[in-house]
Formats: C-alpha cells, structure tokens, sequence
C-alpha cells in the first residue's frame, strides 16, 4: 500500500540482520538429503575396513551410490541419516567411536537446521504481521480523515491523530484533502521498527541454534582426527564448511584480542581442529614431504573463507603467543612441566594455522596457484591475512613514519615468522620461492631503517656536541628466520634456491638478528638425503663453505675489530656456523683428501676450512671436533673390519687420522694468532678450543659406528666417509664437568685420537666376537686419569688388551696411534704465523 509499505530488505536495512539469507544459508550448507547418502556411505564402508582410518576415501566412493538402496530411492532422509550398529558389522570400537559421532553430528545438524527454519518461518510472519498492522492503521486513519474532513469548517483544516500527534491534511477545500505524508511516515516507520525489532530478536535465536551447533562441531573435529578419521576424505561434508570457516576464524580474532593472560587454549584448539583435520588428510604426520591426496573443493574453500576472515593481527598474535603465568610462581618441576605443557599446545595451535597457509598457497595439491597469469585466470586471491606478510611487509618497513611505528610492523611480522616456524606441512615449490623472498626483502629493509637509525642518531650527537653517543634501539627481525626455517622442510626447493647465485650470496650476507632459520635452508639444500642430485647438493656445500672460508667476517661476528655500530647490532651468526659446520662435516672426506671422495679439494684449500671451524661459537666447535673424533673412529673401524686390506692401506687410514688432527690443530693454532692484541679475545679462544675438546670427549662416549652421520661403511674401500646426514644436536658440558681437566688442548685432541682409533678396533673385534664383546673405556676417563705424558696412556692400553679384529694380523694398535700422531704433528701441517696458509698471511692481520 503506497506510502506505509515496506519490503524484506527495508526490514533487513533497518535491523541490520537478515535471519532470511542466515536460513537459506545454513540450509545449503546442511543438507538432509547429502548427509543421509554419506552416512549410508559410511555404513558400507564400516563392514569392509580394518579401521577407522581406511574408512573415510571408501564411504566417499560408496556414498555416491547410496542415494538408493536395492533401487528404492530415499524418499525419507532423515529414516536414513543414523548409521546403526547393524551398519557396522563389528567393524572395530574405533569405527563405532567415529560412528558415535557422526550419527550425533548428523542428528544435531538435521535439527538445528530444523530449528532455523521453522525461525525463518516466524521471521516471514512476523514481517507479513507489522506490514499487514501497518495497512490497517492507514486504512483506520485514512477513514478518520475522511471524517475530519466531512465535518470540518470552511477555515479549518482536517487532521488526523497517529500515535498521538496531529497531522493536518494536505491540500484545500477548494482542491482535495490529501493524507499527510508525514502521518504516513509515522505509521512506517512504527510498524518497520516492530518489524526490525521482533527480526532482530528472532535472527538473535537463530544464531544461538547455529552457534550451539557449530561449538558442538567444532569440538568434535579434533576428536575425529585422533581417532584416524580423515574428515576431508570421508562423505560427510559438515566440518568443513564456509560457514564453519568463518565461525572458527571469527572466534579466534574474539579471543585473540583478550589480554594474553585471558586466552583460552582450549578454546584456541577446537577451532583449529579443522584447520588440523585437513593437514592430517592431506599429508601423512609421520612423513609429511609428501602428500597422500589432494584438497577437496570443500577444503579448499574452507581454507580460503577461514584466511579471509581471519586479519593479519590475529595471525601475528598467535605467533608471538607464549605461556601465561597462571601455574603461579616458581615452584619447580611441576611449574617447569606446565609451562612446557602450553608450550606444546601453543606450538601445535600455530602448526595447526601454519599448516593451513602453505595447504592453501600450495597448487600442487589443489591450493591457490599465485603464479597463475592474470590474463588466464586473473589475479591470484590471496587472502590480505597472508598477503600482508609475504608480499607488502618490506615496503610497510621502509615507508613506517618512524623507527616505533616500524617496530609495530616487525613485531607482526616476527610473528607471523613465529607462526610459520612451527608448521609441519613443507610450502609448495612456488610458496617457497616466495616466502624466501620476503625474508630477504625484510631482512634488507630492516638492515636500510637500522642504518638510518644509526645515522640519525650520529647526526643528533654532533647536533648536541655530546660526548655520550645515543645508541638506537635497533630492529630485530626474527620472522624471517621463521619463514626460512618453513622453506627449509621442502628440501628440493631449497636445494633450487640456494643454487641460484644471487639469492645465497644475498642469504649468506646478510646480518641477521636470528640465523637458525638460514642455517636450516643451508642443511636442506646441501646436505645429501639419497637422491639423483646428491652429487649437486655436495657441490653446493663446497660453495657455502668457501664463500665464508673467503671472507670469515661474515660468520665470525668478531672476526674484525668492532666499529661504533657493530657492538650493539642484533647480529647472531650461531644458526648459520652450525649450518656450516654440518656442510664441513659432511664434505670431511673431499676437504681433508680422504681415498675415493668425490669432488677432493687441492691443499691450500683445506687450512682455511678448519680455521674458520675453530673461530666458531662454543657449540658449533664442540660439534665440530665431535665430527672430527668420530670419523677417526669410524676410519679406524673401517680399516680394521676390512678381512683383507691392501698394500698401503694402513699408512692410508694413518694419514687419514693424523691429517684430521693435524688439521684441527693447525686452525686451533691459527685462530689464537689472529686474535693477537686483542688478549680477552684470544683468550676465550684458547679456553674454547679446550672446553670443545673436553666437550667432544662427553659426546662422543658411548658411539658406535654408524651412531652418527659420519659413519664409515664397512663395505666401503675408501676408508673415507660414506653418506653423512645431520649432526646429533649441540649439548655443551657444564663448565663444573670441564672443570677437573687441565689439559691442554693439543693433548686433548692427542688423547681423543687415540680413543677414536682404540674404539674403531674394538667397535671392530665387537662385530666379529659377539659372544666376546669388550668395552671401550669412556673418553672422559682417559682425560681424568692422563698425566700428561705418552701415548697412548695406560686406560687406552689397558682397554685394547684382548682385540682381535682380524685373525693373524701382525698390526699393533699402539703402532697406528703413534703414527697418525706423527703425521698430525708433522711440519706440513703444523702452524707457524708465517705460514701461506695462516689467517694473517691472507687477510694481511
């Protein structure tokens, strides 16, 4: 009716909801019909399978053909909707566990969608009830004019009372007497804001119902996982649903917002669970470098509404996420053991996101293909969430108004790195390229703001003519370290990344804040796994490793004398020396020269390598000389397992062993030359060199061949090292176990090579006379119980009485030792400051 009516959208416009497309929605998104074929589906594939993880791809495959039954269709879904224990044909408790829960999901589905219909249906009455309320009152009031008007004078103007205030008629006598617009207004606007009123209440019903419902989803999601069920594969489509997406993404924004010390894990957890779901479908969690399946489309949509609704904030927040303080104070190991426990929940919170992000930014398994060309398929929809990270974080550095307002931007994006970190899931080839991208584009922009910084606050210093010089507060960007750390677990991209010139002389340059992220993208790319481009990955090595042996300044952070900016620049190189230190390990045959290496370096390139090696942190050396010792160990197993050695090959294992020493030895030697003038420095190395050995000693106590990644192959001629693969992680020995050694470090390592060829004979007499086995005393008990004077000492001796490694051999144990000592010691390996091949001599200390 002209002038008091009003439409749907009018009602929707005003309230500010629309329980109408809320219905129509959730009703698409639950159907009764789909869900009765899976669930048959499911039933049929519960009697075939052994368990609940082979249930779901089957029941997919089943489903599609059980909209009929013996050809009768299913008139009535919800008489099919249950799965029944008939169903499962004692297909094993965790199939009826997964049964249990899909039969409530379906049930709770079907009745919330109920639910929210028969709400919609109160909506449609309720509106038809205020327009048709606001018809009547016009036509009550238009006839309460009229009669106004019938009786009016000639000087007086008809009225009418709405909601009691008059309105004088519009028009005249000598014309026509109109309702007045306003009065009409009145009425519309009454009845709209009924309407509105009594829509948004009811559309506030219907989201209790979807919410109740969606909660209930959610918590159960994880639930299913655990128990092998891959939601993706299987029929039942409800979990991962655009809606359910934004529901968990909108829930955790809500959280994430709290006080860091009002967050609920548990919360955080469900509505991750289907994040979760899809990585543990996709991708095996015992072996995650490669997929077993594809997203369904129903998971990749679910991924891109979830990274859609989800802002970049929330993504930050949950990166930079730590334990609350909520276990109280200090109390000992039980407070220990609950902040490890958040620790492992936050940490698989944020795997669980990080995972989602490289899923979805992956098209090898059906993700978003960022380089797809425009004119084809259009610009990739990346979600802002991820874009603002992985594309636009360098430019938001360089164009922040001020070194705070930067120090916001690098917060979010060392959280996001954070984020990235934890994930499990490798990013595909072209997402890595991307990622590792960004870190370097940050890395170089945070390196451009600190230096403005520094400058800054020099010319601030001659402005104030102050002797005090105002040091910044400089940027620390450890996100990258995150991203990199993620790129690292696809290891054939790595490989293609460092390979390229450029971007590793780039990565192996830059001064980062946290390093462990470039020196895990180090290992992935050169360390060899078994595949046809080993040979290339080897390669690669030499290539790192002589990029620093050129120029050790740039992994020493003291290797030269500090300038003003340099003592108080966030620079850690420690990741990136365990990385080389690795790459070393692993190319020991070709650096040293050992029988059959591939790719053996010339002479002079060899004494760098070990200088640069002792010039490294506490840690990074002690693993090192650990490497070292081992492999004399495993070259002497070797050596002593072969049944018949040719001519030569003992003075080749002597030489093996005594050049690694001798080697050790020279860059020991070299590195405390270097430091000459600087005594605190040179010190610490001195001290260094010996706590690593004493340290090494701890480490390598116990080992047997093939223990770490060094181990010689006893099928092997060479007598050189075989497939090496990554090192046992860095455990330096507290300074109250070192204390009770005065050694020096020489003797230390004199003493260990002499372990490691007593242990490869005994390792050896072991493998041969099972039912004779010896012990090889501990390399911490030939340090305490040495005086100082030959070798080998007595404990070594003592413990080699009774090997026999090979029948009738004339070799004699202590022969070897003292003769690898002799060529450790020997004058082409031995240090003098002069040497062509010292530190000083080259860079001209």
């Amino acid at each position: 009716m002209a002038g008091v009516d009003f439409t749907r959208e009018d009602v929707v416009e005003q309230a500010g909801v629309d329980p109408w497309e809320t219905a129509d929605d959730f009703a698409e998104e639950i159907d009764v019909e789909e869900m009765a074929e899976a669930s048959r589906g499911f039933a049929a594939a519960a009697g075939e399978a052994g368990g609940a993880s082979e249930v779901a791809a089957r029941a997919s495959e089943l489903s599609q053909d059980s909209a009929t039954t013996d050809g009768i269709g299913h008139h009535n879904a919800d008489e099919h909707i249950t799965i029944t224990d008939r169903d499962l044909q004692g297909g094993g408790q965790d199939i009826e566990d997964v049964a249990d829960i899909i039969n409530s999901a379906t049930e709770l589905a079907s009745d919330t969608e109920e639910e929210v219909s028969i709400l919609r249906s109160d909506a449609q009455e309720k509106f038809q009830e205020h327009l048709t309320d606001a018809r009547t009152t016009y036509q009550n009031k238009y006839a309460e004019l009229e009669e106004s008007v019938a009786s009016a004078l000639l000087i007086e103007t008809p009225s009418v009372t709405v909601a009691g205030s008059v309105y004088l008629a519009e028009g005249s006598h000598f014309t026509q007497w109109s309702f007045p617009e306003a009065a009409l207004t009145r009425i519309r606007d009454h009845y709209l804001g009924k309407a509105a009123e009594d829509i948004t209440s009811l559309h506030g019903d219907m989201e209790t119902e979807i919410e109740d419902y969606r909660s209930w989803m959610v918590s159960r999601a994880g639930e299913l996982t655990d128990l092998g069920y891959d939601v993706g594969a299987g029929p039942h489509s409800m979990w991962h649903t655009e809606g359910m997406a934004e529901y968990s993404a909108e829930a955790i924004k809500e959280e994430m917002a709290k006080p860091e010390d009002e967050r609920d894990l548990d919360l955080l957890a469900d509505h991750t669970a289907g994040l979760a779901a899809i990585g543990a479908g996709v991708y095996d969690p015992d072996d995650p470098t490669s997929p077993r399946r594809d997203l369904t489309a129903e998971e990749r949509a679910y991924l891109e509404a979830f990274y859609d609704t989800v802002d970049e904030d929330t993504l930050a927040a949950l990166g930079n996420m730590s334990p609350s303080e909520r276990g109280g104070p200090d109390v000992g190991a039980a407070y220990e053991h609950g902040i490890a426990t958040q620790w492992d929940r936050i940490h698989d919170i944020q795997a669980a996101v990080g995972n989602g992000v490289n899923m979805l930014m992956n098209p090898e398994i059906g993700g978003i293909d960022i380089n797809a060309h425009p004119s084809i398929e259009g610009p990739a929809p990346i979600p802002e969430s991820i874009r603002a990270f992985v594309y636009d974080a360098d430019s938001d550095l360089r164009n922040a108004g001020s070194l705070d307002d930067a120090r916001g931007v690098m917060n979010n994006f060392n959280g996001f790195g954070n984020l990235m970190e934890q994930a499990t899931v490798p990013p595909g080839n072209d997402f890595a390229h991307h990622l590792t991208t960004a870190a370097l584009d940050v890395q170089e922009a945070v390196e451009e703001v600190n230096a403005d910084a520094y400058h800054d606050a020099v010319a601030d210093e001659a402005r104030h003519e102050s002797l005090d010089f105002d040091v910044p507060n400089y940027l620390e960007n450890t996100g990258s370290s995150g991203l990199l750390s993620n790129v690292a677990q696809n290891t054939d991209a790595s490989f293609q990344i460092l390979s390229n010139d450029g971007v590793r002389e780039e990565l192996l340059n830059a001064k980062w804040a946290d390093s462990d992220g470039a020196g895990d993208l180090v290992r992935s790319a050169v360390l060899p796994n078994g595949g046809e481009d080993d040979g290339e990955r080897r390669a690669l090595a030499d290539d790192v490793i002589q990029h620093f042996t050129a120029d050790p300044a740039l992994l020493i952070e003291d290797w030269q004398e500090d300038g003003i900016m340099e003592p108080h620049y966030p620079w850690d190189t420690s990741g990136l020396q365990g990385a080389v230190s690795d790459a070393t390990l692993s190319r020991l045959d070709a650096i040293v020269g050992l029988e059959g290496a591939e790719g053996a370096w010339g002479e002079a390139e060899r004494f760098p390598v070990f200088s640069l090696m002792a010039a490294t942190d506490d840690n990074v050396y002690e693993h090192f000389k650990t490497g070292v010792f081992e492999t004399q160990r495993n070259l002497a197993y070797e050596y002593y397992t072969d049944d018949h050695p040719q001519e030569g090959d003992r003075r080749t294992v002597m030489q093996s062993i005594g050049n690694l020493t001798g080697l050790m030895e020279f860059g020991e030697r070299d590195v405390i030359n270097w430091y000459e003038g600087r005594e605190d420095a040179r010190a610490a190395q001195e001290q260094k060199h010996l706590q690593a050995g004493i340290g090494a000693a701890f480490n390598v106590a116990g080992m047997v061949p093939g223990g770490v990644g060094t181990a010689a192959s006893a099928a092997s001629t060479g007598y050189g090292l075989i497939e090496p693969t990554l090192f046992p992680d860095y455990k330096p020995q507290e300074p109250s176990a070192q204390a009770a050694y005065s050694h020096e470090a020489d003797r230390v390592n004199e003493l260990l090579e002499a372990h490691a060829i007593t242990g490869g004979a005994i390792d050896a007499h072991n493998q041969r006379h099972p039912d004779d086995q010896l012990e090889h005393i501990p390399a911490e008990e030939v340090l305490a119980q040495d005086n100082g004077a030959g070798s080998p000492t007595i404990p070594l001796n003592d413990a080699a009485n009774g090997i026999t490694y090979r029948d009738g051999d004339p070799d004699d144990i202590d022969d070897l030792i003292t003769g690898a000592r002799g060529i450790a010691g020997a004058d082409s390996l031995d240090f003098t400051p002069d040497s062509e091949h010292s530190s000083a001599t080259r860079f001209g200390n």
